[in-house]
């Protein structure tokens, strides 16, 4: 029946109610591993690019801002952190209104991760793998999500034969 229900929902399977424990109780303890992590909570507020109607860059007083975490500045593509960040990003992280920028318009992550490091009381190099580590583990907890959402648990036991001696084993 289950395996019935799996074919007829689009990007379900089935999956036993022990496999299915396994993966629930990974992802509460990974949610709780963030929840705790004072590096994984840490926002700073970072302006949004400005939105172009017609033509025209809309005007503001205020630029808009968004609170963002550590995270946001990990490079997709790379899965890490970038060697150097732009003038917006800069000031997020470091708070300097006007940051001195290299030749490319860019700033060493080094310099602009420095004043964090220190307030979490970690070298640069432990946070940058600390914020790509705290990455990696929101990813899981996405593939989990999905996976136990497209997941159809069945009822069924799975037995398996022990050494060969016939017994089953529940």
């Amino acid at each position: 029946m289950a395996n019935e229900i799996a074919t007829i929902i689009p990007n379900a399977f089935t999956i036993t109610s022990e496999e299915y424990y396994q993966l629930e109780s990974e992802l509460e303890a990974l949610s709780i591993i963030l929840q705790s992590d004072h590096v994984a909570n840490y926002r700073v507020t970072m302006e949004l690019t400005p939105h172009v109607k017609s033509g025209k860059i809309k005007e503001r007083s205020i630029p808009p801002v968004k609170r963002v975490s550590l995270t946001a500045f990990i490079n997709p593509r790379e899965g890490c952190l970038p060697a150097e960040f732009n003038k917006r990003q800069t000031r997020a992280l470091t708070g300097v209104e006007h940051p001195v920028l290299n030749a490319k318009g860019k700033v060493d992550a080094r310099w602009a991760l420095d004043r964090l490091a220190t307030e979490f009381g970690m070298a640069w190099e432990e946070l940058v793998n600390h914020i790509e580590n705290i990455a990696m583990i929101k990813k899981r907890i996405k593939k989990l999500e999905v996976k136990l959402a497209q997941a159809v648990v069945t009822n069924e036991t799975a037995y398996v034969q022990d050494e060969g001696l016939g017994e089953e084993l529940q």
